[in-house]
């Protein structure tokens, strides 16, 4: 006995209709957890976990913007994190895509970023005070990508110095 064909298209049909509802309320009910994750996140300090969830969050936002604010601040602290930590290069690749990004308060990440930058001048110059060049010319290179001539320059003259 055959299944006659309009019937075969419609429970296909039912099925892939349920399959794609399925799914889509699952990434609803996965976006709905995800701002108490970042907020679990923020609590514990651990802002590479904020950072991706927060990307989750911009990715499954069905309206709107996606999470940039949440993006934002999680980067931003995470970069703060980083700094402290002792590693300038990663926290001033956080700092420029947070600049880069145009999200949150931009001055105030510029003014970071910016006085980041003198810091790790003023060491580099403390570095090449005490004897070494190296170091200070590790220091710089991170920043060459940034402002190019000034770091150039001043990487220049400690050599020229020397």
């Amino acid at each position: 006995m055959a299944v006659p064909r309009h019937l075969l298209l419609r429970v296909w049909g039912l099925g892939t209709l349920g399959l794609v509802l399925a799914i889509a309320a699952g990434a609803y009910w996965w976006e709905k957890q995800l701002p108490e994750r970042i907020q679990s996140a923020l609590n514990a300090k651990d802002y590479a976990a904020c950072i991706r969830t927060s990307e989750q969050l911009a990715a499954l936002r069905w309206l709107g913007d996606g999470a940039p604010e949440e993006q934002a601040y999680c980067r931003q602290k995470h970069a703060e994190q980083l700094w402290e930590q002792g590693d300038p290069v990663a926290a001033l690749a956080l700092q420029q895509q947070l600049v880069a990004s145009g999200h949150g308060d931009l001055d105030v990440h510029r003014a970071t970023l910016e006085r980041w930058h003198e810091a790790l001048k003023d060491q580099a110059v403390g570095l090449f005070r005490q004897g070494e060049l190296q170091k200070a010319l590790d220091l710089l290179a991170p920043l060459k990508g940034h402002a190019r001539s000034s770091i150039s320059q001043l990487s220049a003259t400690l050599m020229e110095i020397w």
